[in-house]
């Protein structure tokens, strides 16, 4: 009865200020996440016309806007994009953007470190040199406009998000947000020798082999599970 076990304080009132959220998420209220699995499978050559099929089935009001307002710029960022087999299947979902009115293109990924030259359709590019000139060469080839590629050297020069984004005439954007890049599909043909590849070569030598296996190679989901696919309308700030 003599001691005194608990006792408690009372502390000045805090001073606060209530935070708006209501706009916080408003300008991604149209996303459409789409869950992709085996939609996309088939030969490279034809990805193009199955991406187009599978918007226009499960994001039809994204496709109507990307076809309804040129597109003016396009950039894409993505830490790992530095094989020719990540390349070809960049190149496989930017054919479904209109690109007749695009004046500027640009690329951002990061050197992969040097562990040896490889030898397959998938290994990374060790010389950074012709990756740059490849990248270059297969974008404008697609596009029409010569891309500005830029390579750095640390992960941490580059946001680990995959992430297109298109640049309308009237400001707008429209992305299109892989949460695995290009990594989930891996590539597969009957003809073992499409699936090697000649780092060596020039650059000129590098672009045929690339185009030699489009023409012959397909590509599968890598898992059971699914890649999401995010799409949505981004209102610019002045």
């Amino acid at each position: 009865d003599a001691s005194t076990w608990v006792t408690s304080e009372q502390l000045p009132v805090w001073q606060l200020s209530p935070v708006y959220t209501d706009d916080w998420l408003g300008m991604y209220e149209s996303a459409t996440v789409l869950e992709v699995t085996k939609e996309l499978n088939g030969p490279i050559a034809e990805l193009p016309k199955r991406c187009k099929l599978l918007l226009s089935e499960k994001a039809p009001g994204f496709m109507a806007r990307l076809q309804s307002e040129k597109v003016v710029s396009i950039h894409y960022e993505d830490r790992y994009l530095r094989s020719p087999w990540t390349v070809m299947l960049l190149v496989g979902f930017m054919q479904i953007i209109p690109s007749e009115a695009v004046e500027a293109v640009s690329v951002d990924v990061v050197a992969a470190p040097d562990k040896g030259a490889g030898s397959r359709l998938w290994d990374n590019w060790i010389n950074q040199q012709d990756m740059q000139q490849v990248l270059t060469q297969w974008l404008s080839a697609i596009l029409g406009t010569e891309p500005r590629v830029n390579i750095s050297n640390s992960l941490a020069d580059v946001s680990h998000r995959r992430v297109l984004t298109l640049t309308l005439e009237s400001g707008k954007q429209l992305k299109l947000a892989f949460d695995q890049g290009m990594g989930y599909w891996q590539c597969h043909s009957e003809a073992y020798g499409l699936k090697r590849f000649d780092f060596n070569q020039p650059v000129e030598g590098q672009v045929r082999q690339m185009l030699d296996s489009w023409k012959g190679m397909s590509l599968l989901n890598i898992g059971d599970w699914p890649t999401d696919v995010a799409l949505y309308e981004v209102e610019v700030s002045e």
